[in-house]
């Protein structure tokens, strides 16, 4: 190949990148193509607000928030645990913790349990509509305003009293807000069809224990075992106490019971161990080294 033909290449090929090998010493000074922005430095990462737990009455409300927003097929009571885990700003929701924030939603009226279907679920109560004054306008100068069908269905949570008792668990294990069938309205048919008949619900307060007060005991229902207080409690059921097998293995270990009552003795972190006013050690317990009985 001739020469001039490879130095015209050359030529061809270094015009190309002239503005990126040909640069000035001035230009370097003045910053203009050079490394004078250049650093080895990490850029900071914008800090991301954590997110903030919100707390049961909160929760309850973003529970009913999303009852409301359900326009699909309804969904069961087990649900909607995601919805309250992320609201407290929790990695695990705890069934425990669940069922206080169903029973403030209840006492707050915000929605009530619905047990009409195959599976349980919720139902939020009758809206309250927002009253806001509209002033009247002459005759002559046109209509009376009028809210808009938007602000005729707009959901407002009725106002919390100022006495209201907060849930909290009885002596038997039940909460003190439960859910009873509400004799004074009758049942209705639900989606229309004869066989289906849907009992409606109301909260009511429960102040003392044990059956003749407590309907959740009425019914024959175990309290929460780690509630169980006084001559309440009830042993454990063998199925669900700690063994050393469970312990060493996975999954959850069990309940820490006592070995000749069956009662929960637990602690705190469900460890008799850390309990000081315990009097006895469960099995798995015992076995590594303690005594059976600690007092």
């Amino acid at each position: 190949m001739p020469k001039d033909v490879i130095d015209s290449m050359i030529e061809g090929w270094a015009s190309g990148l002239g503005s990126s090998t040909r640069v000035s010493p001035a230009s370097l000074s003045e910053g203009e193509g050079g490394l004078s922005d250049f650093t080895l430095s990490k850029p900071e990462p914008e800090e991301t607000p954590k997110a903030k737990g919100a707390t049961t009455l909160e929760a309850a409300k973003a529970l009913a928030e999303a009852v409301r927003s359900n326009t699909g097929r309804r969904k069961s009571l087990q649900a909607y645990s995601s919805v309250v885990r992320d609201a407290l700003g929790v990695g695990r929701l705890s069934s425990k913790r669940y069922e206080g924030v169903l029973a403030t939603g209840y006492a707050a009226g915000l929605f009530q349990l619905d047990e009409s279907l195959s599976y349980p679920t919720l139902a939020l109560l009758e809206p309250v509509e927002e009253e806001e004054p509209v002033e009247e306008e002459p005759e002559e100068t046109g209509p009376v305003a009028r809210k808009s069908p938007e602000q005729q269905l707009r959901w407002k949570a009725p106002p919390i009293p100022e006495n209201w008792d907060p849930p909290r668990h009885l002596d038997c294990g039940h909460w003190s807000y439960q859910q009873v069938p509400d004799e004074d309205r009758e049942p209705v048919t639900a989606d229309k069809a004869a066989y289906h008949i849907k009992v409606l619900m109301k909260t009511v307060r429960v102040e003392h224990a044990g059956l003749g007060h407590c309907p959740a005991c009425a019914e024959g229902k175990p309290g929460s075992y780690q509630d169980q207080k006084g001559e309440y409690r009830l042993p454990i059921p063998a199925g669900l106490r700690r063994t050393s097998e469970k312990t060493e293995g996975p999954g959850h270990p069990g309940l820490c019971a006592d070995p000749v009552t069956g009662f929960y003795i637990g602690g705190l972190g469900n460890d008799c161990r850390m309990s000081p006013d315990a009097k006895a050690r469960c099995v798995a317990h015992a076995s590594k080294g303690g005594s059976e009985r600690a007092g």
